[in-house]
């Protein structure tokens, strides 16, 4: 669970930005209801083809109309008509210039689909060199997408596409974004910064290339062995976010992206704040589940839970998240109820963190061995990397503290090693070295990890048993 403080998917990012080019990337099989209204308007329309398919103005009324019809539905036959129509007006209007914009548009995203060959695309875009003094993108930067959305493993044709694509119309700001988000896909950070200063000399005033930066940043502080190795790093991910949200209060990524910064630096109430304005803009899972960490950051308990059970009534099997979260105030027995919740919901799709909690928690609840026969049945479920591997092995006795101790290279690993070993002691009786542990967790830092929260509960609850 420690590991995904800051994770966020280039996926995400890479459809985030192509909705931000005005490219349609939801899914067209998944068709919407069309409003009546609209329906009957292209009845009419229809009704009317034969008798006034010579005419420009009711080709080009008809391809809108159709056009919209997609976008409402997501249904490409509407896409495949609008096109159609718009082909026909063309014919009858050759001259004008927006409408090949929006043909060309119309057959990008039909080659991206696999309705039409690139090809056709590539012929289309060459047929009208009016195109190239605009900022749409040429041909090439459609396909690489196409490559994108089909998850290729092809990375170098990747980028042979956007840097033709750069050449194609050096006045289009979409390659230089993808080509950026492809370099971040392949941690090349360097090449990334490279590209965004280019285009940044081109394109001064672009706030997509401001929330470039940022993500550049946030993927940086991502490839860390250690989330707070460099504080300076999160810190300049703080300004890069405080200066998107300039330009854009309601940018809800942007907004999280900042509350989580925040909490890695350890200011959990200004990370509080970011959670709670995410909430007014989307009332969803993601700032809600931030706010109840933040909560439990800032020793809330009783709110966070209140929102937990919140979120419960709405979302009943969501609960399953909170199971670590509950562990941290030792609320031992519903954290195990919620892990073998969330277990029977996923099917054995699990996190190796996940196991981890659910076998501390079965070990406060119950012995040491029962917790070992506890994590060793959910093992087979996962695969684990190297010091994932090293917490488990400590944690079935197959290797000492003192292994796992010099296992344990940086702060975040080291923070998780005196968890495990403080967990056992307190478990054991051994009150004193239990401390001691919690202590050195405090010491270490790690502001943004569960570790971190859960110690200085555990401290509290230890001291006021004394």
């Amino acid at each position: 669970m420690s590991q995904k403080v800051l994770k966020k998917s280039i996926v995400l990012l890479i459809a985030l930005f192509l909705v931000s080019c005005n490219m349609n990337v939801t899914n067209k099989y998944k068709y919407k209801e069309l409003p009546k209204t609209i329906k009957e308007q292209i009845s009419k329309f229809e009704e009317s083809y034969s008798d006034s398919k010579e005419n420009p103005a009711f080709l080009a009324n008809l391809g809108d109309l159709y056009k919209k019809a997609y976008e409402l539905s997501n249904n490409k036959i509407f896409r495949k008509k609008a096109l159609n129509a718009y082909q026909e007006f063309s014919k009858l209007a050759p001259n004008h210039f927006q409408v090949f914009a929006v043909i060309y548009n119309l057959k990008a995203e039909s080659a991206v689909d696999g309705d039409i060959d690139f090809s056709s695309l590539k012929s289309y875009y060459a047929a009208h060199p009016q195109l190239k003094n605009t900022t749409i993108p040429g041909p090439s930067f459609y396909q690489s997408y196409a490559l994108i959305k089909e998850r290729s493993s092809d990375k170098n044709r990747i980028l042979k596409l956007l840097k033709q694509s750069l050449k194609e119309n050096p006045k289009a700001l979409g390659p230089y974004s993808l080509l950026i988000l492809q370099h971040l896909d392949n941690k090349r950070f360097l090449l990334a910064e490279a590209i965004l200063k280019q285009a940044k000399k081109k394109f001064p005033d672009s706030n997509r290339l401001r929330g470039l930066q940022a993500n550049i940043t946030y993927d940086k502080i991502n490839a860390q062995d250690c989330v707070i190795s460099d504080k300076n790093l999160l810190k300049k991910g703080i300004v890069n976010f405080k200066e998107l949200l300039k330009d854009n209060p309601n940018n809800l990524d942007a907004r999280l992206s900042l509350a989580r910064l925040y909490r890695a630096l350890g200011l959990y109430q200004l990370s509080l704040a970011e959670y709670n304005r995410a909430i007014e803009l989307d009332d969803g899972l993601s700032a809600k589940a931030g706010k109840v960490q933040a909560l439990i950051f800032l020793d809330r308990m009783d709110d966070a839970t209140a929102l937990i059970s919140e979120i419960g009534k709405t979302h009943p099997n969501y609960r399953a998240n909170f199971a670590d979260w509950l562990s941290v105030g030792g609320r031992w027995d519903e954290s195990l109820k919620l892990f073998v919740l969330g277990f029977e919901r996923i099917k054995g799709v699990i996190d190796f963190y996940d196991v981890q909690w659910y076998a501390f928690a079965t070990l406060m609840l119950n012995d040491k061995e029962t917790a070992q026969k506890a994590m060793e049945e959910k093992l087979g479920f996962i695969k684990m990397n190297k010091w994932e591997s090293t917490l488990s092995k400590f944690f079935l006795d197959k290797i000492s503290k003192e292994k796992l101790l010099e296992k344990a290279t940086n702060s975040c690993r080291l923070t998780e090693a005196f968890y495990s070993i403080a967990m056992f002691e307190w478990q054991q009786g051994n009150i004193a070295s239990a401390l001691d542990y919690f202590s050195k967790i405090k010491a270490e830092k790690v502001f943004p990890y569960v570790e971190y929260a859960a110690a200085k509960y555990h401290i509290k609850t230890i001291e006021l048993q004394k």
